[in-house]
């Protein structure tokens, strides 16, 4: 007897085709056994000859999964399809959405962010400023120059009395 795709014969000689279990396929005639899905893949149904693969924003690190794919978290992004992790946030980028397929955004003038794989970006403290995006860090006023407030793209001049 020779089963059919999804299904598979538990051994030779067998005369009953049986189904493959969720988290397996088979997608040849007349085997033997069901072939796990990979990471990045999964299966939820029985008797199938495929896996599904993970849309992009998301992720399946398991072997043989039963379950669908998880969002990938905040910080962190994917824009490919059948991934088994997700791409952190570099520094001086952030990610705020749980399963973003669109990658990271650079952090604001007057914001910085030193750490990967982060949701936000920290405002420049009282003395410090930052004029362009996607920065690692703040840059400290100069001598003669001052800067009161945090989160700001300049610093200001101090008045001569």
């Amino acid at each position: 007897m020779e089963c059919p795709a999804g299904q598979f014969q538990g051994s030779n000689g067998t005369t009953a085709c049986v189904e493959c279990p969720v988290g397996q396929y088979q997608d040849g005639n007349g085997t033997l056994t069901c072939i796990p899905c990979v990471p990045g893949q999964f299966q939820t149904e029985r008797g199938e000859s495929e896996c599904v693969l993970c849309e992009p924003g998301q992720f399946q690190f398991d072997t043989g999964s039963n379950s669908s794919c998880l969002l990938c978290p905040e910080g962190q992004f994917q824009t490919g399809r059948g991934f088994d992790n997700c791409t952190q946030c570099a520094p001086g980028k952030f990610q705020k959405d749980q399963g973003s397929d669109s990658g990271c955004v650079n952090c604001s003038t007057g914001q910085y962010q030193t750490e990967t794989g982060r949701s936000n970006c920290t405002m420049c403290r009282v003395g410090q400023f930052q004029d362009e995006e996607g920065q690692r860090g703040c840059v400290n006023c100069s001598v003669g120059q001052f800067q009161n407030e945090t989160g700001t793209t300049a610093c200001e001049d101090c008045a001569c009395l």
